[in-house]
């Protein structure tokens, strides 16, 4: 079965809450499309390394709002085997980054309005 590339945003902050620790140490803290930390299961997969690092620089004022101590986020890419429900993921993720990055909404708790186009 072929692969399939995408990128994450993984994120290390240097002063983390309890809760927080366990991910940290494991290597799973990861952006989300929503602009949050996310385990494994939330982070954003990104279709193309130009998308993930437009969305990491335009998310850095609220990286560096919310992690005043410091953080590093690193753009990794990754692979996985090519079925629909990684597709769609991806394709699914991308869409809503992008519809931040359009409209500049980079507020967690504001959800953005993804247009199904038809064809």
């Amino acid at each position: 079965m072929p692969l399939l590339d995408y990128w994450t945003i993984s994120v290390v902050v240097h002063e983390t809450k309890e809760n927080l620790v366990l991910q940290q140490m494991r290597d799973e803290m990861h952006l989300s499309p929503n602009v949050k930390l996310s385990g494994m299961s939330g982070m954003a997969h990104i279709e193309t390394q130009q998308l993930a690092n437009e969305f990491l620089n335009a998310c850095r004022p609220v990286l560096d709002k919310r992690y005043k101590f410091g953080y590093e986020a690193t753009i990794k890419k990754n692979g996985g085997s090519d079925h629909k429900s990684l597709r769609n993921q991806i394709q699914r993720d991308s869409a809503i980054i992008l519809e931040r990055l359009r409209t500049s909404n980079l507020a967690p708790n504001k959800k953005v309005e993804i247009v199904q186009q038809s064809g």
